[in-house]
């Protein structure tokens, strides 16, 4: 499988709110913890800078992993005055190729 990465955008957010909710949902196998349009618009309030996690600072960026067209998982992450530094927020990404995923060499 060929894999692509590129920069999301605020138009992403529906599926970013989806593979959110199935990753959490394979990890844990529970429900995820909160409604699914609440989760939608922290991610679009996130994404227009609008969402600021605790200390978060502009610029916020979120690359995601593309396989086959279709959005297998994400990286999110923003500047801080927590730490001084970036802060990866999250790191969401779908078991569709067992053995396989963007992380394998």
């Amino acid at each position: 499988m060929n894999w692509t990465i590129v920069e999301a955008g605020p138009g992403d957010a529906e599926t970013l709110t989806d593979v959110s909710i199935r990753s959490y949902e394979d990890a844990f196998g529970e429900p995820f913890y909160m409604e699914r349009a609440a989760a939608l618009r922290r991610w679009e309030r996130y994404m227009r800078g609008e969402h600021h996690p605790r200390n978060a600072k502009d610029p916020r960026i979120v690359y995601a992993a593309m396989a086959g067209g279709e959005m297998a998982g994400f990286i999110a992450g923003h500047l801080t005055e927590r730490f001084g530094r970036g802060w990866l927020v999250w790191d969401d990404f779908l078991e569709i190729i067992p053995g396989g995923g963007p992380g394998e060499g």
